[in-house]
């Protein structure tokens, strides 16, 4: 058993991750810890955000996914900014799989604007309401 630095809780050795520079083997701060410590740090120095925001804008959007509305962990969330802005400008938090899909939207608006137009006729063509 050991005791984790920042949350000072007793916790087994699988707990910590290895750290061969240590006299006992172990990292002095518990996985959780450490992820949580990571991840602000993170925040901080790619958007210039604490936790904070991401705690707030969570509560805002219910959490939920801002475009699609599905709920979500809340460390699942990508934090989704205009890209080449400085400082960066914020618009939500998306899951996975909207972040992914408005990445390749952004980068080729013609050619999706295209597609949403064909996708519209062939619903149109089959009496679907649109």
């Amino acid at each position: 058993m050991k005791v984790c630095s920042k949350c000072l809780q007793k916790k087994g050795s699988d707990f910590f991750a290895i750290d061969r520079t240590k006299p006992d083997g172990m990292t002095s701060q518990c996985k959780e810890c450490r992820t949580a410590s990571k991840r602000k740090s993170y925040f901080k120095s790619e958007y210039g955000i604490g936790i904070e925001w991401i705690d707030i804008t969570y509560k805002q959007q219910n959490g939920c996914c801002k475009v699609c509305g599905e709920k979500c962990e809340k460390a699942s969330l990508k934090v989704d900014h205009v890209h080449g802005t400085n400082p960066p400008i914020l618009r939500g938090l998306l899951c996975n799989s909207c972040n992914l899909d408005l990445g390749r939207v952004e980068a080729n608006i013609a050619k999706y604007e295209t597609l949403i137009v064909e996708a519209k006729l062939s619903a149109h063509y089959r009496g679907e309401a649109i």
